[in-house]
C-alpha cells in the first residue's frame, strides 16, 4: 500500500493571500520556508552587477510601491552608510557614491498628467528616470506582484535606455517584472507578509556582500 503523499495547501500562482489570513505559527513556518528558498547565485549576481556599476562610477536607483516603496529608502540608507566608511577613499579618486531611491510626490503625479487633464501615474518613475538616469545605471526594482504598473514602466524605459536591473520579487513568478529584468531574485510565497520581510533580508545581504567587497578589496576607477 502506497502512503498518500501531502497535499500542497499553499495559494498557488496567482492567488493572492494576506498576512492576516495566518496564525503565528503558519506565518513562522511560511516565512521560514520563504526565506530558504532564496536563490544564492542570484544575489551574488546582483553584487557583482552593482560593483561594476561602482566600478564605472555609475548611479543605482531603487524604487518601489507602499511597504516597498519603504524598502527602497531602506536600501538606499544602507548603501549610504557605506560612504561615510569609504569617504577618504570617494576623496582621494575623485569619485561621487551614487545611490538614489525614487519616490512619489505630488509635483511627479502632477508632470504625469496626459493631456493635461488624466493622471497617469504608471510613468511616475519614469518621469524621475528622465534626465537623470544614464545607460550603465542600474535599477532595483522591489515589488511583491512584479505587476505594478509604474515599476513596469520604469523598467522597460531602464531596459531601453541600457541600464541594468535587479528585481526583489514574489508570488513566486515574479509577475511581467521577472522578464524586464537583468537579475530577477523571486520569493516563492504568494502572502504578502513573507515575501516583504525576505524583501528585507534580501536588501540587508546585497547591500552587506557589496560593502564586504568595497572595504576588504579597495575599486579604483578603471577596475580592481
Amino acid at each position: 500500500m502506497t502512503t498518500p503523499k501531502n497535499k500542497d495547501t499553499r495559494p498557488q500562482v496567482g492567488e493572492e493571500t494576506q498576512s492576516y489570513t495566518l496564525s503565528f505559527e503558519d506565518y513562522l513556518a511560511e516565512l521560514t520556508r520563504s526565506l530558504g528558498t532564496i536563490n544564492k547565485e542570484r544575489i551574488n549576481q546582483a553584487i557583482d552587477i552593482l560593483i561594476q556599476a561602482y566600478i564605472d562610477d555609475k548611479t543605482i536607483f531603487i524604487f518601489g510601491n507602499g511597504g516597498s516603496l519603504a524598502a527602497a529608502h531602506h536600501m538606499a540608507t544602507d548603501f549610504m552608510e557605506l560612504s561615510l566608511k569609504i569617504k577618504d577613499q570617494l576623496k582621494n579618486q575623485g569619485r561621487e557614491y551614487k545611490v538614489r531611491a525614487l519616490s512619489l510626490t505630488p509635483e511627479l503625479f502632477s508632470y504625469a498628467l496626459d493631456d493635461g487633464e488624466n493622471p497617469d501615474w504608471a510613468q511616475s518613475f519614469v518621469m524621475e528616470l528622465k534626465g537623470r538616469m544614464q545607460s550603465g545605471d542600474v535599477l532595483i526594482a522591489i515589488s511583491g506582484s512584479g505587476e505594478s504598473p509604474d515599476v513596469l514602466r520604469a523598467l522597460e524605459y531602464g531596459r531601453d535606455h541600457g541600464a541594468k536591473s535587479i528585481g526583489l520579487l514574489g508570488f513566486r513568478t515574479g509577475g511581467k517584472a521577472a522578464e524586464l529584468v537583468t537579475c530577477p531574485i523571486v520569493v516563492d510565497s504568494n502572502n504578502y507578509g513573507p515575501i516583504e520581510d525576505t524583501h528585507s533580508a534580501l536588501l540587508h545581504m546585497i547591500t552587506g556582500g557589496f560593502k564586504r567587497r568595497i572595504i576588504e578589496q579597495p575599486i579604483s576607477k578603471g577596475g580592481i
